[in-house]
């Protein structure tokens, strides 16, 4: 009985050790994210920052700014979100120009082919849905609430958050389109949302003020949304 009981401690023990081992081989980087996500999970507030290292592209790779450009914002930021959610990363954090390129165009006739949808068509949180679905089979969108500490959360729990937005409240001096646009949410301080914005080639790590993200939200007539897994 005794060196039953031996056993069994020498088991746990030994899986204690081997579980360390495989932790401090993740890296401090990935430990604290860990962490974070743990502490999240048990307490609802998100600590005071965040930020994620998802790979960046303008909807405008070569500047070209033609039909399908001018209306990729909503592909640019999904496939931001997809690229980190698969584990990519990229020299630079930036996602090369003609590959950004063909998958953009790629999932712009994907959409006109399956769903009739013109090149132009505004997609919301159900044409979304639909879209990643097909597209990305093993993925889905899951709907956020409208408000600062919702996206803090999914950012805290290592989800980039797409927004959709009307562009003309943001105010960007590098983008000046007015109406619908679409952003990727992937990190926050203590006053703003770090965004990467596909509306220009400036949009990496940009920062908007939180109650501007969330007003611009409200008028676009969109919800934000995470990419997960079925």
């Amino acid at each position: 009985m005794k060196i039953a009981k031996l056993l069994i401690v020498i088991i746990i023990g030994g899986a204690a050790i081997i579980y360390l081992l495989y932790q401090i081989a993740l890296g401090p980087e990935v430990m604290m994210n860990q962490a974070i996500v743990r502490a999240v999970r048990v307490n609802p507030t998100p600590p005071e920052s965040a930020l994620l290292n998802v790979p960046y592209t303008v909807q405008a790779p070569f500047a070209r700014w033609d039909a399908y450009d001018e209306d990729a914002c909503e592909e640019a930021a999904l496939l931001m979100a997809y690229e980190y959610i698969i584990g990519k990363d990229y020299e630079n954090g930036v996602i090369p120009q003609q590959q950004a390129q063909d998958e953009l165009k790629k999932m712009i006739d994907f959409q006109i082919y399956e769903f009739d949808f013109k090149v132009e068509t505004d997609i919301y949180e159900k044409e979304t849905k639909l879209f990643v679905e097909r597209y990305w089979p093993n993925y889905t969108t899951r709907t956020v609430g409208i408000s600062a500490e919702a996206i803090k959360r999914e950012i805290a729990l290592s989800n980039p958050v797409v927004v959709p937005v009307t562009a003309r409240i943001l105010s960007n001096p590098h983008y000046h389109y007015p109406d619908y646009h679409m952003l990727t949410v992937i990190g926050y301080n203590k006053e703003s949302f770090i965004t990467n914005d596909p509306g220009t080639q400036h949009g990496e790590d940009w920062e908007y003020n939180q109650a501007t993200i969330i007003e611009a939200i409200e008028d676009s007539g969109g919800s934000p949304a995470v990419l997960e897994k079925k």
